[in-house]
């Protein structure tokens, strides 16, 4: 089966430069390396890891907000490589930031901003685009009554709503959902979580879901993929990676959800801090931080495999992955 968005192997770099207009070369920070994904047509597919690893970067090499390194973007098995391919992606897949507020325009009033992708790609009648507004107000809990109103006007869940629904408003294929929640009180963060499920069985939408929230991840994801400096190193179908993680790094952000004591003995958490992606350790990048690593982690750098219980579906990037049965 095609997938509807493929990320083959894909790198993004970034120059690290000095202080001033023709500031000297320092560096480079390597936020992505070559990184492969794959969403399905109606899935959630959630991206989760530490801050620094390379997550939001993803989300927006995938939705094409920054341009790969290296690698291919393909949309329905077809590369993304010309401006009408370009163009054609930028209308499928929309983002939703994670900071509704900052991603809202405060000169606008709500109305023109939901309205303002359908007058960029020059969809319908300004009739029909008033009717399409209309219904995505709706749609995400909020009455025409507020179109006229502006973006400070609203609470922060209110404002991550609006952005929600400008997103939809190209009745786009993929939403790449990068911490939606992250800056929402908990009571809303719920409420959010629930329009996400919603609009996502009425729509047949897929999500690239982007959180350090494995609570919110349960309840959203179908799959899951684990980030670490860059690169995934451990996939699975979200029941197979929260209840048995291959990888020692996906081990220790699941036990540290909390969770009320149920008698078992709780684990050492894991010490240390994410590497610089300027400077990525050889080998494994997490072997400084692993309980179990070896002198091959320090030299050789896994790849991403099937594991031998579950191996059309989870798979692990480890040279000594713990048991999933």
């Amino acid at each position: 089966m095609t997938a509807l968005l493929e990320l083959d192997r894909v790198s993004k770099h970034f120059p690290l430069r000095g202080s001033g207009l023709f500031g000297a070369r320092l560096g480079t920070v390597q936020a992505l390396t070559e990184t492969s994904l794959a969403i399905q047509k109606g899935e959630t597919l959630a991206l989760v890891g530490e801050s620094g690893c390379g997550k939001t970067t993803l989300g927006r090499v995938a939705a094409l907000l920054h341009r790969p390194t290296a690698g291919q973007v393909r949309l329905d098995g077809k590369p993304v490589a010309d401006r009408k391919a370009v163009a054609a992606l930028r209308r499928r897949v929309q983002t939703v930031f994670q900071d509704p507020f900052g991603s809202l325009n405060p000169r606008l009033t709500v109305g023109y901003s939901i309205a303002e992708p359908l007058a960029i790609h020059n969809v319908g009648s300004a009739a029909t685009r008033r009717a399409k507004v209309e219904a995505l107000i709706q749609a995400v809990g909020l009455q025409p009554a507020d179109l006229p109103r502006y973006p400070h006007q609203f609470s922060g869940g209110q404002r991550q709503r609006i952005a929600i629904a400008r997103a939809l408003a190209l009745d786009p294929a993929l939403v790449v959902l990068d911490e939606p929640l992250s800056s929402l009180d908990v009571s809303v963060q719920s409420q959010v979580l629930n329009l996400l499920a919603a609009l996502k069985r009425d729509q047949g939408l897929s999500y690239l879901f982007i959180s350090h929230d494995l609570a919110a991840v349960e309840h959203l994801a179908d799959r899951i993929a684990v980030m670490y400096l860059g690169r995934v190193v451990e996939l699975a179908p979200r029941d197979d990676l929260l209840r048995a993680p291959a990888h020692h790094y996906a081990r220790a952000l699941v036990d540290a959800v909390p969770r009320i004591e149920d008698g078992r003995k709780r684990r050492k958490p894991l010490g240390g801090d994410v590497p610089s992606p300027i400077d990525p350790p050889k080998g494994c990048a997490f072997h400084p931080r692993c309980p179990r690593a070896e002198s091959r982690c320090k030299v050789d750098r896994p790849v991403l495999l099937p594991t031998p219980a579950r191996a059309a579906l989870h798979h692990v990037a480890c040279h000594f992955p713990l048991a999933t049965t």
